[in-house]
């Protein structure tokens, strides 16, 4: 997810997962089951489907990780966005929306004429329905107790701000995130897995400030961030990240002064970043494989595809 820190802090390492065996990971999942669901929804060999007609490839999706982390000897932790956003975030959520909706106003207007489509235009179509939503949430929460799971689900707290904080916290090794925020919680982190040579990409967080700026701490980074647009806020108009980090650097106090007075909920959005996590929703229940079998039998999974399944991830 493109940000201040994904154009300021650019270095980025390959790591072998056979190196982390035994280890322990959080993860926010909420990224890669929407790469799941885009990729699934879009598949040459069909899509999957429940026998209420939705589209369930994030679920598969999910399994695919949880096979991959239990291949590698790592132990996944799963962090989930909570039921609801947190209200912070709701002008990000607005503005999505609205770029949706505005995206796909030309497609609207030919549906509503009764007009075909062109593939692409069907494919573009239909991505723009596709979300995942509080029902869909609860489908993996689920799906992380049957599988004996360990997970984090709180409300208004988002996936990735629980999975650095577990790692600072020492809960788990390491953790992982598309979305660059996570440099905002002081963090280190890896990305995108590659299952075809089984390795991750890691943004580590000293070496990245050391790059930047050393004496940079991590109030200025949040400050910069702030100003410059991230998940909470759009920001202070025409303050990038450049700009933002050269005012950091030679006048601070104005650039402080000027974000608690222009950006909105600024004291409430770092109370927010600060906040530590509350463990009561911290949770791991009894592997339970006949519920598993059961759950993958109303998502319409074959005979066959359930018995790789439970071999895989059990």
């Amino acid at each position: 997810m493109s940000n201040c820190f994904s154009k300021l802090f650019t270095l980025k390492r390959v790591v072998d997962a056979k190196t982390l065996s035994g280890s322990s990971m959080a993860m926010d999942v909420m990224p890669y089951l929407y790469q799941f669901l885009y990729s699934g929804a879009f598949s040459k060999t069909g899509i999957l489907k429940n026998s209420k007609g939705e589209i369930t490839s994030y679920i598969e999706g999910f399994l695919k990780i949880v096979s991959w982390f239990k291949k590698n000897n790592i132990k996944l932790v799963v962090c989930m966005d909570g039921e609801h956003h947190t209200l912070l975030k709701s002008d990000t959520i607005k503005k999505r929306i609205d770029q949706r909706t505005k995206s796909r106003a030309p497609l609207d207007l030919l549906v509503a004429a009764g007009l075909e489509l062109s593939e692409q235009q069907k494919q573009s179509y239909e991505k723009s329905l596709l979300y995942i939503g509080l029902k869909e949430k609860r489908k993996i929460v689920d799906l992380c107790g049957l599988l004996g799971l360990e997970y984090y689900f709180e409300d208004f707290i988002q996936g990735q701000k629980a999975c650095i904080q577990l790692q600072k916290e020492k809960v788990v090794d390491y953790s992982i995130t598309k979305d660059y925020d996570a440099f905002m919680y002081g963090g280190s982190f890896f990305s995108t897995i590659d299952f075809k040579n089984n390795t991750l990409i890691y943004h580590d967080y000293h070496e990245n400030i050391a790059s930047v700026c050393p004496l940079l701490t991590i109030t200025d980074l949040r400050l910069c961030a702030l100003c410059s647009g991230c998940d909470y806020t759009p920001g202070i108009a025409r303050i990038g990240p450049k700009i933002a980090l050269k005012r950091l650097l030679t006048d601070k106090q104005g650039l402080a002064q000027e974000a608690f007075l222009k950006i909105h909920h600024y004291q409430k959005i770092i109370e927010y970043i600060e906040r530590p996590l509350c463990m009561n929703f911290l949770f791991k229940k009894k592997v339970n494989p006949l519920g598993l079998t059961q759950f993958l039998k109303n998502q319409n999974f074959r005979d066959s595809s359930i018995a790789r399944i439970l071999t895989e991830v059990l």
